[in-house]
């Protein structure tokens, strides 16, 4: 089995490379190759003829999406556009991995993978773009997650428990709710895809994957802090003071106040649980 992972060098790509438990792994980032240059995706896929295409690259920056909003749909959209191009020549299976914003939150309940997307931010549009080319694609998977964590990179688990060390008061979002997610575990999870696409027993459709939890960021905040106190990563509690969307955020962006992900379509077809974020954070306190 060759399998090529794209945005290696990401949260969810590093994720991978550590977990897959395969020997033949080709590691690409967007230095290696540039998703949005069709010719050279195609003539890179063709020559490195990998058994299954992972693509985890994505322009994630929300905020800056709308000011930059070509370069967002440029690797949102035409990037996979381009990997479905290169993956159709053999018939390569390509597992594409989406957002929770791709809804608008106004459910008010974890979304299922059937509900109908209605993105309120160019982020969400362009990664909804991206989803159409995969969905229009036989051999097309797509797994939405939401508020990826791991000991790589940065992220809001990272950045929660540098300011709580700096800080005695940190301001935090309490009306925006979604479904944390450890990395590691969604890269298990997508392991366990990988067999059963192999074999055709995986249905070519959209998936959810993330947190078993829905929570605000606050208290995703709240839990970090405690566990990061009771394992001494924080030498004093900091006071958390919860906020408005609109009083936090630096644009006019609207946000979801609801993207949490209902995960049970994918965790009954790979007999696995969603993640279980909490252990995640007490887990990751360790290292």
């Amino acid at each position: 089995m060759k399998l090529l992972i794209l945005g290696s060098s990401g949260q969810l790509g590093k994720s991978l490379i550590k977990r897959l438990k395969y020997e033949n792994i080709i590691c690409l980032n967007k230095t290696d190759l540039d998703i949005t240059n069709k010719k050279n995706v195609i003539l890179k896929i063709n020559e490195i003829s990998p058994n299954i295409v992972i693509n985890a690259a994505a322009y994630t920056n929300v905020d800056q999406a709308e000011q930059y909003d070509e370069l967002a749909f440029s690797v949102n959209a035409s990037g996979p556009e381009n990997l479905v191009e290169a993956c159709k020549i053999k018939s390569i299976p390509l597992i594409h991995i989406s957002s929770d914003y791709v809804f608008d939150g106004l459910k008010g309940s974890p979304y299922f993978p059937s509900d109908c997307p209605n993105p309120i931010g160019i982020y969400g549009k362009s990664k909804l773009a991206g989803e159409k080319f995969i969905e229009n694609y036989e051999r097309g998977f797509v797994i939405r997650t939401s508020w990826l964590f791991s000991e790589f990179n940065n992220n809001f688990y990272k950045t929660i428990l540098n300011l709580a060390n700096q800080k005695h008061e940190i301001t935090i979002v309490k009306d925006e709710v979604g479904s944390p997610t450890y990395a590691g575990d969604l890269a298990d999870a997508i392991q366990r895809t990988i067999p059963l696409i192999a074999s055709e027993e995986l249905p070519a459709e959209i998936y959810h994957f993330g947190g078993d939890e829905p929570c605000s960021w606050h208290q995703f905040a709240e839990v970090i802090i405690a566990e990061g106190y009771h394992q001494k990563k924080i030498k004093s509690l900091p006071s958390i003071i919860p906020v408005k969307s609109e009083e936090f955020h630096k644009t006019d962006l609207i946000r979801p106040k609801f993207s949490a992900l209902n995960s049970s379509k994918l965790c009954r077809a790979l007999d696995m649980n969603a993640s279980h974020w909490k252990a995640a954070v007490s887990m990751l306190m360790l290292k």
